[in-house]
């Protein structure tokens, strides 16, 4: 019972976040907006693992489908996960909706994100909300972000922080390189929660690459591979090395 009253609350405010900047910009383009700004993207997946703030969340494979839909600075999506962990079966995970507004200050962007995470089938992780506040600046083909979340209703007060990098390069016509390292903290309460371990510590460090083939009809297709460290060793839990991981996403621009 938890679980629903817990997940509800937490897609009732994201929803009625997404509610209120729809209507916002349906009030701006009854003003006379020229152009719409509309843009609608649907993407899925298929990852040989799924890690989320440092946390493994399955050990196998999994197909996460995607959509997303922006109007101009606001933004809103639904994101699921499905997927399977030891004797379980294939099934849907992992549910999680969004809405967010983004804005820039001189050479800072920021965003604001709400955030649902419903667990239907997945035991051991209450359905909650975050509120996401994340900080970013380009120079060149570098992008530098600070990202901090902040649980709002299962477990109020655990948070995360992670600094990264982001470096993209132009190939060839239509084919992007992009290749990131990011490293995450979090405080005691998170690493109670999700490692058994109260402290604040320097949790993981992760690097990753890409390449995007944009194709003129709006089709998009990106490999990706990344390699994830638990730096500190308490986190670690006996875990000698790092860990490989890979997916190919696949997404069409509407």
């Amino acid at each position: 019972m938890m679980f629903l009253k817990t997940g509800y609350t937490a897609l009732l405010i994201t929803l009625g976040f997404a509610f209120t900047t729809g209507s916002l910009k349906s009030q701006q383009g009854e003003e006379g907006s020229s152009s719409s700004g509309v843009s609608i993207s649907a993407e899925t997946d298929l990852c040989s693992r799924y890690y989320y703030k440092g946390v493994l969340l399955s050990s196998g494979a999994v197909l996460q489908p995607a959509i997303y839909l922006s109007v101009e600075n606001f933004s809103a999506g639904i994101w699921g996960s499905f997927g399977r962990n030891e004797d379980s079966s294939f099934r849907l995970c992992e549910t999680d909706v969004y809405a967010s507004h983004e804005f820039t200050i001189s050479e800072l962007t920021f965003n604001n994100k709400l955030a649902a995470y419903l667990y239907p089938e997945a035991e051991g992780y209450p359905s909650t909300g975050e509120y996401i506040l994340s900080c970013s600046m380009s120079k060149g083909r570098v992008t530098a972000f600070t990202e901090f979340s902040l649980d709002l209703i299962s477990d109020p007060g655990s948070f995360v922080v992670t600094h990264g990098a982001v470096y993209n390069k132009e190939l060839l016509p239509g084919i992007e390189l992009e290749g990131g390292l990011n490293i995450s903290w979090a405080g005691s309460k998170y690493n109670g929660i999700n490692y058994e371990v109260e402290k604040n510590a320097l949790n993981c460090v992760q690097a990753d690459i890409s390449f995007m083939w944009s194709m003129p009809a709006g089709q998009y297709l990106r490999p990706h591979l990344h390699y994830f460290y638990t730096i500190d060793k308490e986190l670690r839990q006996g875990e000698t090395g790092g860990q490989f991981y890979f997916g190919l996403m696949a997404g069409y621009n509407l």
